[in-house]
């Protein structure tokens, strides 16, 4: 339970209305008043008491939870230098694959010469063929291919 308010409210207007006329009875009920006085403030003592052991608990458990969220943080840290280091490492392997791919460029335009030059010999052995048909068919040699 905690202290509220009204509990002081009521304190208060008990306080401001203390039996103090003269008379018989008079001690009793000022003594009465009193009683439940001591008595209230008792009450709220052992309230705030229990606030105030409600305050520590809760502190503690705030404490603990703060060290608990620093083990997280830096474990997120060593989780964060993990990647950034698999990060360089990606970085290499992607340095390495543009090499492999500049290598193989290289050769494909190597083979591209390599077919010009292929187109070339073939061009070159058809003129030759057609040459030698030429040459075979001046000297009256029958051509071999046709049967």
């Amino acid at each position: 339970m905690t202290v509220t308010k009204e509990q002081f409210t009521e304190l208060e207007v008990r306080v401001s209305n203390l039996e103090t006329w003269a008379g018989p009875g008079q001690a009793t009920a000022l003594s009465e008043s009193l009683r439940a006085l001591r008595k209230d403030v008792t009450q709220i003592k052992a309230d705030v008491g229990k606030v105030q052991k409600t305050l520590e608990q809760h502190s503690l458990q705030f404490n603990k939870i703060g060290a608990r969220l620093d083990r997280v943080d830096a474990r997120f840290d060593s989780v964060d230098a993990r990647f950034q280091d698999v990060g360089a490492r990606f970085t290499k392997v992607d340095e390495r694959f543009d090499r492999v791919d500049a290598r193989f460029d290289g050769m494909d335009q190597r083979l591209d010469g390599m077919d010009a030059r292929l187109d070339g010999m073939d061009q070159g052995f058809a003129r030759v063929d057609a040459q030698l048909g030429a040459i075979l068919k001046h000297l009256g040699v029958p051509d071999p291919g046709v049967g």
